[in-house]
């Protein structure tokens, strides 16, 4: 029954990459940088690039005054195909502060022109003061502008939306855009700002035409509308349409979601469409939904069992439903925990809980005996932890010695997750039988490690096994042998 349940979970992942470029802390500078990709019609492409950067990471120079300042050397490189196509140097100087205080943000914006197509950017940060200096390189996706479609630009987060008459780099239709750099909103966060523009409607659709625009929040770990963050805006056809949005997010649960945009035209066809993920931090969470009164877990009123059926969880858990455990055993509520063990297994088991529960118990039991060793129960073993998480293996080969490699056991799941012939290969780093760790698997989002052979090696005893050699060492074919058809 537990090999399907990570089929029924949804795997959360916190993916700030849509447009998040960098966020650069090696050494002591520590920066990030946001960039969103614009059209001006009829000129070519634009990118802006958003930068942030940490006044307490920059080394401070003493001036005459007796204040103090830094000084950053920014260096912007966008190559295609080689070649450089922007460029752009600038020193950006921090305000100038007395000795041993706090230091502000700094912030700054800039914008290059950029062919349509695949580009490199590279950012260089050099601090005038103390010499340091730190490079990355990134690659955007293809984005091509064309004048014949419509277009939906870069979405922007804002930290910050209002309207100025003042002349500002972060000026935009009359409006100063400050941007969230790192796309999360803490739980006192409630209003949600965004910026975009829509161009070509005119193009496509005619003059004075109306057409849709549909936004909507959803849930990355369900697919769905979160929060009812859902509406529409009738628009009509100009050159340029620039939009500004404010939305609550007061209700959003803990977790990751995306703003989508489409547009529609007359006919409900969707005509473009953009999208951004944000995180959102809370104490809301989906799972305390359900009272717990007159349910099984009213039974559980020792605080430390109850914690430790809440760590048993793992091998079944999401990344975010494992945040939230950890959260709940640093609040140490009982009341909360409970309501948290019932909602998790009511969302697996929704006519039966309990039962549920009992069967997962039972294999919990399974894995102490076969997996769990001194103080360390089985769930906390990889090999617990893969049998609880997939289920009981097809086949295990247990090979304790075989030449000069570490103890091994290779486990093969015929079909697992709708793929066929899944493997794990468990080796014990220690030579005790005891504590195997996973050393490779062709498992989607397990460890897979090209150079598992070389790790499985061991230099006790002697080599009995065929081998060859890898990397200047020599390796065991029959582990290889083994792992790729197992018996």
């Amino acid at each position: 029954m537990f090999r399907n349940l990570e089929v029924m979970k949804k795997q959360l992942l916190f993916l700030l990459l849509a447009l998040i470029l960098s966020s650069l802390s090696f050494g002591k500078i520590n920066l990030v940088l946001d960039y969103a990709r614009f059209f001006a019609p009829p000129e070519q492409p634009f990118i802006e690039f958003y930068l942030s950067i940490n006044g307490n990471s920059l080394e401070y120079q003493l001036k005459e005054n007796g204040n103090v300042q830094a000084r950053l050397e920014i260096t912007y490189i966008v190559e295609q195909d080689e070649e450089v196509v922007s460029f752009k140097k600038f020193v950006l100087n921090s305000p100038e502060y007395k000795e041993g205080s706090d230091k502000m943000e700094m912030i700054d914006i800039k914008r290059l022109a950029i062919p349509n197509g695949a580009l490199n950017f590279t950012i260089v940060a050099r601090d005038l003061v103390s010499g340091e200096r730190i490079e990355n390189t990134q690659t955007f996706e293809a984005r091509e502008f064309n004048t014949d479609k419509l277009i939906i630009s870069d979405i922007i987060l804002a930290r910050t939306l209002k309207l100025t008459e003042e002349a500002s780099n972060f000026n935009k239709n009359g409006y100063e855009v400050i941007p969230n750099f790192v796309h999360y909103y803490k739980e006192n966060q409630e209003e949600f700002l965004f910026y975009l523009e829509i161009y070509n409607s005119e193009i496509v659709l005619g003059e004075e035409e109306d057409f849709l625009m549909e936004f909507s929040v959803i849930d990355k770990n369900t697919q769905a509308v979160a929060a009812n963050l859902r509406s529409f805006q009738k628009l009509k056809t100009t050159e340029v349409i620039p939009i500004l949005k404010s939305l609550n997010i007061a209700n959003l649960y803990n977790g990751t979601y995306d703003l989508q945009i489409s547009i529609k035209n007359k006919t409900n066809e969707v005509l473009a469409e953009r999208s951004i993920s944000f995180r959102k931090y809370s104490s809301l969470t989906s799972f305390n939904l359900a009272a717990t009164e007159n349910t099984f877990v009213e039974q559980f009123e020792n605080k430390e069992l109850l914690k430790e059926h809440l760590r048993s969880l793992q091998p079944l858990s999401s990344a975010e439903e494992y945040d939230f455990i950890k959260n709940q055993l640093a609040y140490d509520d009982l009341a909360l925990m409970k309501k948290y063990f019932y909602n998790f297994w009511l969302s697996r088991n929704p006519e039966n809980p309990e039962l549920a529960w009992n069967q997962y118990k039972e294999e919990l039991m399974i894995t102490d005996q076969e997996f769990g060793y001194g103080g360390i129960r089985g769930y906390q073993t990889d090999r617990g932890r893969v049998y609880l998480q997939y289920g009981k293996p097809s086949s295990i080969m247990n090979v304790p010695f075989d030449g000069d490699t570490q103890p091994y056991t290779i486990w093969q799941y015929y079909k697992l997750n709708g793929l066929n012939n899944r493997r794990f290969i468990f080796y014990s780093p220690s030579n005790e039988m005891l504590g195997y760790q996973v050393l490779h698997s062709n498992v989607p989002g397990e460890i897979n490690d090209p150079n598992w052979q070389l790790k499985l090696l061991s230099k006790n005893t002697p080599t009995l096994s065929p081998v060859r050699e890898l990397n200047g060492s020599n390796i065991h074919e029959n582990s290889r042998i083994l792992f790729d058809n197992p018996r």
